[in-house]
C-alpha cells in the first residue's frame, strides 16, 4: 500500500467517524473545494437536488443532526479500496429527535483527488429512510 493510498484510507475513515458525530469542523478540511455529494437512490436526493456542493453538504449535515441526535456506524461489513477510491458498506444505529431508534444501512463511495475527498456517493435504505423521516415530520 502506498503512502497516498494509506492516507486516503485514513481520511475516508475520519470522514465516516466525523459523520457519526455530525462534526463539520473535522470534515471541512478534508473536503476539496470542488467536493460534490450525491444521495442514492435518486428518489432520496432531497428537494430535487441530485448533486450538492461542499457548502450544501455541510448544511445538509447540520440539518440531519437536528433530526437524528445520535448515530453510530458499526464495524464496516466491507471496505474496498482502489486507486483514489474507498468504499464502505456500513450498518448504523442511533436515536431520532423523538427518541425513536434509527437503524439504517449505508454504502459510501469516497473519491479522492490526491489527499482530499472530492466526491461522495451515499447509498442508503430508501424504504427505511422514507418511513423514519415521515415519523419526524
Amino acid at each position: 500500500m502506498t503512502a497516498t493510498s494509506l492516507l486516503q484510507l485514513e481520511r475516508a475513515q475520519a470522514f465516516i467517524s466525523a459523520l457519526s458525530n455530525f462534526d463539520c469542523d473535522t470534515i471541512t478540511p478534508i473536503l476539496s473545494p470542488e467536493f460534490t455529494h450525491r444521495i442514492f437512490p435518486l428518489s432520496l436526493g432531497g428537494n430535487g437536488k441530485a448533486v450538492r456542493n461542499k457548502d450544501e453538504f455541510l448544511d445538509l449535515l447540520r440539518n440531519v443532526s437536528s433530526m437524528i441526535t445520535s448515530l453510530n456506524f458499526q464495524t464496516p461489513l466491507d471496505i474496498i479500496q482502489a486507486q483514489d477510491v474507498v468504499i464502505f458498506h456500513l450498518l448504523a444505529d442511533g436515536k431520532t429527535k423523538n427518541g425513536e431508534e434509527y437503524k439504517n444501512e449505508y454504502m459510501f463511495t469516497i473519491r479522492f483527488d490526491g489527499e482530499q475527498i472530492y466526491g461522495v456517493r451515499e447509498f442508503m435504505d430508501s424504504q427505511y429512510v422514507t418511513a423514519a423521516l415521515a415519523e419526524l415530520a
